[in-house]
């Protein structure tokens, strides 16, 4: 992982930013979830902890 490649602050920055690593079929690649900081597989609820509480998500799950 690249060293919390500056997740942005606000959840709705970080919405936008997940938003934007989404590929044309709705999913998203290993390769983009692993530079925020997001395993795989994905872990249920990841997407909403993750825009809710930034880099610190994993403990929210």
């Amino acid at each position: 992982m690249i060293p919390q490649h500056k997740i942005p602050i606000t959840p709705e920055a970080r919405e936008k930013l997940v938003n934007s690593l989404q590929t044309s079929k709705g999913g998203w690649t290993r390769k983009d979830l692993e530079i925020i900081g997001v395993d795989w597989p994905l872990p249920n609820g990841w997407k909403a902890s993750f825009i809710k509480y930034g880099e610190n998500w994993k403990n929210f799950l």
